[in-house]
């Protein structure tokens, strides 16, 4: 949506920020607008979901699949398993 679109749109925005607000203890139905998101650019918006992925899957296996779905392997994965252990 967000790479078709060219940034956020109102559905995706509405998405997210029903999350958001359920996270915050309201009603996720109930527009809150010192919760809620506001319009993001293309950039904005990619970053702002890679960051909350990373907090809420960090533990759930899922953040060296995002790194390699969005090409961030670099990020987190730069050793090889043969480096560790780290000292020798």
């Amino acid at each position: 949506d967000n790479m078709v679109n060219n940034g956020s749109t109102p559905e995706s925005l509405e998405a997210v920020n029903q999350v958001r607000r359920r996270a915050f203890g309201f009603d996720p139905l109930t527009p809150l607008p010192q919760v809620d998101m506001k319009a993001m650019s293309q950039t904005e918006f990619l970053e702002y979901i890679q960051a909350e992925r990373a907090r809420e899957l960090a533990f759930e296996s899922h953040r060296r699949l995002d790194l390699m779905r969005w090409e961030s392997s670099s990020i987190g994965c730069t050793r090889s398993v043969k480096s560790w252990p780290p000292f020798r």
